[in-house]
């Protein structure tokens, strides 16, 4: 998923089937997961950091969800696809050459698609199996 070009219902649409990759994960591992994502948001906001900052940042998660995979294997599914959405768009945000308002859509779709995923797994939870 390009974050870059992607509009709202594509964004929406992609973290509704990310959160039904996490129907059997408890809220408390989704939510040690968003915090990073939501200590990044800090940072870059406070800090004022570079694209390569941001970049490192985002590409840092990976490793921690790729151990919280490791002791839970149902979180497989949504790891795989948080790889390839960082994989993707983690190149324009190393690109020297990428201009302030990319980064800035690429880092606002992001965190975007993560405040998605938590809203539909935390209604999928309440509701039941989808």
């Amino acid at each position: 998923m390009n974050l870059l070009t992607s509009d709202a219902a594509k964004i929406v649409a992609e973290a509704e089937r990310m959160a039904g990759q996490l129907s059997e994960v408890k809220t408390h591992q989704i939510r040690n997961f968003y915090s990073g994502i939501t200590k990044i948001r800090v940072d870059w906001r406070k800090k004022n950091l570079s694209a390569q900052e941001l970049s490192n940042k985002i590409i840092l998660i990976k490793p921690k969800l790729a151990y919280a995979t490791a002791r839970n294997k149902k979180l497989n599914g949504f790891y795989n696809s948080f790889k390839a959405i960082v994989d993707e768009n983690v190149t324009t945000l190393k690109d020297n050459s990428a201009n302030v308002d990319d980064i800035k859509t690429i880092y606002t779709n992001f965190i975007t698609l993560m405040e998605a995923i938590v809203a539909y797994h935390k209604f999928y939870e309440e509701k039941g199996p989808h």
